[in-house]
């Protein structure tokens, strides 16, 4: 007798466990959209300047602007910048099914290498541009100089952003710790 109650006790306890997964399971929401990358149509020439920030002053520093911008019309293009007038020519993108996103960043040291990245975030709802920048303290001749800074300019053409949806930017950096040349 007391084997039968031991099993019975075993299948009893295992149901058990088995209805709360199966309920834990059912609750678990699975229609709900994922994160999705997106592709880039097209990627403009970057543009740089090194410029040595440690030693500029701030009204020397206030030319190089850190900004972001979501252009959806060719009247939305900023007119120049630093590297002089824009040049991408807004009258040969197809503003009704393409986006162009301008994007200037300072970033510290030299840049080696830039990867980014395009996305639909669903849990914030926004479109994320993303950028990641292997830098060094070193120059192209070995030479450390902590005071000097890259400013770059991204520019990408993607599908078309709906005029009422949210777009973010963001960076970050992977330091390179000695001189590698750039690929």
């Amino acid at each position: 007798m007391r084997k039968i109650w031991n099993w019975t006790w075993k299948w009893m306890v295992m149901g058990a466990v088995a209805a709360v997964l199966v309920s834990v399971a059912a609750s678990c929401r699975h229609d709900e959209p994922k994160d999705r990358y997106l592709d880039v149509q097209k990627q403009f020439e970057p543009e740089s300047v090194v410029i040595p920030w440690g030693y500029m002053t701030p009204e020397e520093r206030r030319k190089y602007p850190r900004e972001q911008f979501v252009v959806r019309f060719a009247a939305e293009m900023p007119e120049q910048d630093v590297f002089g007038p824009v040049d991408i020519d807004a009258s040969a993108i197809d503003f009704n099914k393409s986006t162009l996103l301008l994007v200037y960043n300072l970033i510290p040291g030299y840049i080696r290498k830039v990867r980014y990245g395009w996305r639909y975030e669903t849990a914030e709802d926004i479109y994320a541009f993303y950028a990641v920048y292997d830098i060094s303290d070193y120059d192209e001749n070995g030479e450390y100089d902590d005071n000097m800074f890259t400013y770059y300019r991204t520019a990408v053409l993607v599908d078309k952003i709906p005029a009422d949806a949210k777009v973010g930017f963001s960076l970050s950096y992977n330091p390179v710790q000695r001189y590698e040349p750039a690929p």
